[in-house]
Order: C-alpha cells, then structure tokens, then sequence
C-alpha cells in the first residue's frame, strides 16, 4: 500500500515537473515574440523621430 501511494506521488511529481517545463517553454516563446515585436515598435518610433526632425528642419528653413 505504501509503495503503491509513492509511486503515484512520484508520477504526480513527474507530470507536474513536466508541466512546468511546458509552461516555462511556452513563456518564452511568448517573450521572444513580444521582443521581437517590441524591436519592431521602437524601430518604427526611431524612423519616425527621424522624420519629424526633417521636417522641423524644412520648415525652420523657410520660416527663415
């Protein structure tokens, strides 16, 4: 009787190890998405700054 209740201890241990792998797994992929994404936006943000500042500059040139 005893044996048989830590050998299901046991697997429950295993499968809940392994569950938590899966979910860790899962995460990450899920933050390297999110990264990418985020490097995305920034890049998108840093293009535009750049472009804003064209256009300040053209338009401080006719202003003078």
């Amino acid at each position: 009787m005893l044996m048989t209740l830590m050998m299901v201890v046991q697997q429950l241990l295993e499968e809940t190890d392994a569950d938590q792998k899966q979910d860790i797994t899962s995460l990450k992929e899920r933050l390297m998405m999110g990264q990418d994404t985020y490097q995305e936006i920034f890049m998108e943000k840093q293009n535009l700054l750049s472009e804003l500042n064209k256009l300040k500059s053209r338009i401080c040139m006719f202003l003078v």
